[in-house]
């Protein structure tokens, strides 16, 4: 697991700590006095950004394509099982992996908020 941190809890650096007091304590170097936001950094995998609805569309978009070269018998049955679309989500992850594709931002998750330390 890694740490970030933020002064303003929108924007989180993209310097990674193997703790959340090793990121508070560059935080506090950086920023002394201000209070700071760490969190967990979640690496997303492309097939993250592939919600349901867009899995629908991408299925209407090849009807609609076959449809356009053979007719109404260009309806694509049957539609794809929930294992289905869990088996193209895995295989487009495998695909970004073996091309770097994957986002190279991230999520931070597990937000603490550490007050300015007294003197």
């Amino acid at each position: 697991m890694k740490y970030v941190w933020s002064e303003c809890d929108e924007r989180y650096g993209s310097d990674e700590f193997d703790s959340r007091e090793e990121a508070l304590a560059a935080a506090r170097e950086e920023e002394p006095g201000a209070t700071i936001w760490t969190g967990v950094v979640v690496k997303l995998k492309l097939a993250d950004g592939f919600p349901r609805h867009v899995e629908y569309c991408f299925w209407d978009t090849l009807e609609e394509q076959f449809f356009e070269e053979v007719g109404e018998c260009g309806e694509l049955r049957p539609k794809p099982s929930e294992e289905a679309w869990e088996d193209l989500r895995r295989r487009l992850n495998e695909w970004a992996d073996a091309h770097d594709l994957h986002p190279k931002f991230f999520r931070v998750d597990d937000i603490v908020r550490h007050e300015p330390e007294s003197d």
